[in-house]
């Protein structure tokens, strides 16, 4: 039985996450997770692994060689259009009682990243006016979290992928981060979402490294594999290659199928050893 990898400290060679709620979508949860291993990823990551037993979750993780990156916390109830709970102030109890869950489970699965959705604005509110329960909600997430050993993450989502969302802006994520002001509190930056909210993505690696926990990949238009579209991947990887220290998540829609579509891959990782191929897509 393979031991799960761990985690680069430095950005070296490339080393990838699929995000399984987007790829080998054709498979059950547990297939997903098997057919990462088998394509050569080192990690999974999905919003809502806790439909899988915690002692199950780690058999299928062992068993595939794959650690798991990132889940979400109390994402709230889907059928009401609920996108997290977070940032609702009528949502406290319902949040901190999911969030604690959550964060015993990433625990017991050995997940050091966790997700705490913001919600989505509720008519006729600002996110202004629910700001001071947004970050009295991560405080309480980023103290249970660093009692456990894990990195709470603020994903900007744009209104182009997710409208109404609260934290709309990589500003409002990189602003909560500055005001709380904790070690384990960090960004899971989208490249694009950056890149539809109008940033350059790569500068924004660059200028924010060290505030970026985790890194999501896909292209524009379509939302589909890099190398496929308009964002420049290879300012990216430069980006990257100059201080990046985490996983790169693969939260993409494939063109065909997903093994099919992961030949863009090796022109990331030249021979899958070395971290010297930066040439284009």
């Amino acid at each position: 039985m393979a031991s799960s990898p761990g985690y680069p400290a430095r950005f070296s060679a490339p080393r990838f996450s699929a995000h399984v709620g987007y790829l080998f979508t054709e498979l059950s949860l547990p297939e997903r997770i098997a057919a990462a291993g088998r394509a050569g990823f080192v990690a999974v990551e999905h919003p809502a692994p806790m439909q899988i037993p915690a002692t199950r979750m780690r058999e299928l993780l062992a068993d595939a060689g794959v650690a798991f990156a990132q889940m979400g916390l109390a994402p709230g109830d889907a059928s009401r259009g609920e996108k997290g709970l977070a940032a609702l102030p009528d949502a406290r109890g319902r949040f901190r009682d999911g969030a604690l869950a959550g964060l015993d489970y990433a625990a017991e699965i050995g997940c050091h990243m966790v997700h705490p959705m913001a919600g989505v604005l509720p008519q006729g509110t600002t996110l202004e006016a629910l700001w001071p329960a947004y970050l009295d909600n991560l405080h309480f997430v980023a103290e249970e979290a660093e009692k456990r050993g894990l990195t709470v993450l603020i994903e900007p989502i744009g209104p182009g992928t997710l409208p109404g969302y609260a934290i709309a802006r990589t500003g409002d994520a990189l602003r909560a981060i500055t005001e709380l002001g904790r070690p384990n509190v960090r960004m899971l930056f989208d490249v694009f979402h950056g890149y539809r909210e109008g940033l350059d993505p790569a500068a924004v690696i660059a200028a924010e490294s060290r505030r970026i926990a985790h890194i999501h990949l896909a292209d524009e238009p379509g939302r589909h594999e890099p190398g496929t579209g308009w964002i420049d991947f290879r300012a990216i990887r430069q980006a990257l290659a100059a201080g990046y220290g985490g996983l790169l998540g693969c939260e993409y829609v494939p063109l065909a199928g997903t093994v099919d579509g992961l030949t863009w891959m090796s022109q990331w990782t030249g021979d899958g050893e070395s971290g010297d191929s930066f040439g284009d897509t």
